[in-house]
């Protein structure tokens, strides 16, 4: 489960805010950017507690699968971005 960075975001609103008709005014781009952020806002920033949910459930099935070197390290990535997601639900 990958989630995208705001400078993600932003670059691929502003390219496919560019790629709609014949060079769409700055206007037009800043407001796909706008609504983009927005709909990142609400779905990643805003609701922790899903992701959260999701992240025990893969972090659940590495625990059941086999215990070698590139589990354990997704394990950890996996436990540090639940840390993450815990502290920024509190933040909210």
């Amino acid at each position: 489960m990958q989630e995208e960075t705001v400078e993600e975001i932003i670059k691929m609103a502003w390219a496919r805010a560019s790629s709609h008709g014949e060079g769409p005014s700055l206007m037009d781009k800043v407001s796909k950017v706008h609504v983009e952020l927005h709909r990142w806002d609400k779905e990643v920033l805003k609701r922790p507690s899903m992701r959260i949910k999701a992240l025990e459930k893969d972090l659940e099935q590495l625990r059941r699968g086999p215990m070698n070197e590139n589990n354990i390290v997704a394990q950890k990535k996996v436990m540090i971005r639940i840390e993450l997601l815990l502290e920024q639900e509190e933040i909210h």
